[in-house]
């Protein structure tokens, strides 16, 4: 019986690092992706964001 709650707690420590792991990478792919734009519509005004295309610098090119 305290075998199993052993393993038990064990595969919750597990689970719980491979969590905090996943999260940490999704913050960091957040950045990236946000640092991307930021640096990128000095060079070009029109991009394509997720799909929708937005303007993303205040001057006009026509």
């Amino acid at each position: 019986m305290e075998r199993t709650h052993l393993l038990t707690n064990k595969r919750d420590m597990i689970n719980d690092k491979v969590k905090s792991v996943v999260s940490l990478l999704e913050t960091k792919y957040i950045i990236v992706i946000k640092h991307l734009v930021e640096t990128s519509y000095v060079t070009n005004c029109d991009k394509f964001i997720f799909g929708q295309k937005r303007r993303l610098c205040a001057r006009d090119n026509e």
